[in-house]
């Protein structure tokens, strides 16, 4: 119960417990998907300072992390706006950048030589999506919060989220101990249900607003049938991906 909004459930909207499910599974693969990758990293910092020394391999860990915070301003800089027209659109998209993130960091343990270009570039990428992640979350539990109490349900959203997190990495550690398990086919496992769960999460969010897409959907139900869709079929209907063809269509 500590982990549910006051009141819940008649203080928070119904599509809440969807959400907080996936999102819950999807950290749970990213905890472990981080372990993987941490290891990565450091097997190849490990195998730079070899050959560079201990200053030269802490001067490009540093470095790593200064470019991540760019990525981060830069993506600010990007989002503007339609971060709060295209919520779900910008939050899937950064789960494919935490992801486009990790597959960097896993192939620096097979390229140490080029272990700054890979690192900076995968943490540029996961940067970016933490802002996709951090911006996108108040149009969502906004939607979800009924009696003005979208800070608590923000503050057990991110402890249920930050627990899932915790088992994943204690899962993720118990991967790396085994020794019958690959990195990279459990790599791309996990992955899987990183990406399946983050599709799935988003799926759950009905927005009550007009996006550009959205609008243009329920004219286009109006015009053909003279009937308006309703909330939960008209966000069914949005395509996720800003350059899909319909979205295109209908944002003119």
């Amino acid at each position: 119960a500590w982990l549910l909004p006051a009141g819940f459930p008649a203080s928070c909207d119904p599509q809440v417990g969807p959400y907080m499910f996936w999102r819950s599974v999807q950290y749970a693969f990213g905890g472990a998907i981080s372990v993987l990758t941490t290891r990565s990293l450091l097997t190849s910092l490990g195998v730079a300072k070899a050959y560079a020394g201990e200053t030269s391999a802490a001067i490009n860990w540093v470095i790593k992390d200064g470019a991540g915070r760019m990525g981060r301003a830069l993506f600010a800089r990007i989002g503007g706006r339609s971060l709060d027209d295209k919520a779900k659109q910008w939050r899937l998209l950064g789960d494919g950048l935490m992801f486009a993130g990790a597959v960097g960091e896993l192939s620096t343990s097979m390229l140490p030589q080029l272990f700054l270009p890979i690192a900076c570039a995968a943490n540029v990428a996961k940067n970016m999506a933490v802002v996709a992640a951090s911006a996108t979350r108040a149009p969502i539990y906004r939607t979800f919060a009924l009696q003005n109490n979208l800070a608590d349900i923000t503050a057990k959203g991110e402890s249920i989220a930050n627990l899932s997190d915790v088992v994943g990495t204690a899962f993720g550690i118990l991967l790396t101990r085994s020794k019958r398990v690959s990195t990279f086919p459990a790599f791309a496992l996990l992955s899987a249900g990183y990406l399946i769960s983050s599709r799935l999460e988003v799926a759950t969010v009905q927005l009550p607003y007009f996006n550009k897409a959205r609008l243009g959907l329920a004219i286009d139900e109006y015009l053909r049938s003279g009937t308006v869709p309703s909330i939960k079929e008209i966000n069914a209907r949005e395509p996720m991906l800003p350059w899909n063809p319909k979205y295109l269509r209908t944002t003119r």
